[in-house]
């Protein structure tokens, strides 16, 4: 059985921006990944599907190298059943490069302070079972109305204010080898930072602009109550 990717669609969602300009090199890329996988029926070429969604997030200068992306795009995708030696899947890590590049650099070009990109990626894939399903008609699975994660903004819906200040814990930092994900700056020992519910913490503000454009732990995708739930 293997998973091919038949299309992919990268396209900005937003930005985060900081109190003062931010060098290119730190500025951070968060991924919002909808995987549409659609397991063809080799007779009648009809098709379900299976939508698994990934978080990935890491520096601008990721992107700039296809080998350090691949490290960490390759885990993910190979863990859904995507084969990263396939083709289709190089042509598609190759997308992903060019068009997320381009769309961070153009933000970064008109945003001095920019602090986050936010990314959405929408990939098609059909689950295959031999070689003679390949013979099944893609354009069925390419047919098929937008993913649900693609229709509803990949993901990206905010946290409820009222949950993010029930669920923020105020916190003081004891260990010195901390790191905030969302800015990749330490998180200072003695200072305060804020703590999610699944024991990650952030600095304040980072982890507040964060959950007001999306309601999951950017490290393990605990979920912040919605104003949609």
């Amino acid at each position: 059985m293997a998973v091919v990717p038949i299309s992919v669609n990268v396209r900005e969602l937003g930005v985060m921006r900081g109190a003062h300009p931010v060098p290119a090199d730190d500025i951070r890329v968060n991924f919002i990944i909808a995987i549409d996988i659609r397991r063809m029926d080799p007779i009648s070429g009809h098709s379900t599907p299976f939508s698994p969604f990934q978080l990935l997030s890491f520096r601008l200068s990721i992107l700039q190298d296809q080998d350090r992306l691949r490290q960490v795009l390759d885990p993910k995708f190979a863990g859904v059943g995507i084969d990263t030696s396939s083709v289709a899947y190089n042509a598609m890590v190759q997308e992903i490069m060019e068009r997320g590049l381009g769309a961070a650099r153009r933000r970064v070009d008109v945003e001095s302070r920019c602090r986050s990109v936010f990314l959405g990626c929408a990939i098609r894939a059909v689950l295959m079972g031999t070689d003679t399903d390949r013979d099944a008609p893609l354009t069925t699975a390419l047919a098929e109305s937008e993913s649900e994660f693609e229709r509803e903004n990949y993901g990206m819906v905010a946290a409820r204010e009222a949950s993010i200040e029930k669920m923020l814990e105020r916190v003081e930092v004891r260990a010195g080898d901390e790191t905030c994900v969302v800015c990749l700056n330490q998180l200072d020992v003695g200072l305060e930072a804020a703590r999610m519910p699944c024991s990650h913490c952030f600095h304040g503000d980072c982890i507040q602009k964060w959950l007001s454009q999306s309601h999951y732990c950017p490290i393990c995708r605990f979920e912040i109550p919605t104003n949609q739930i």
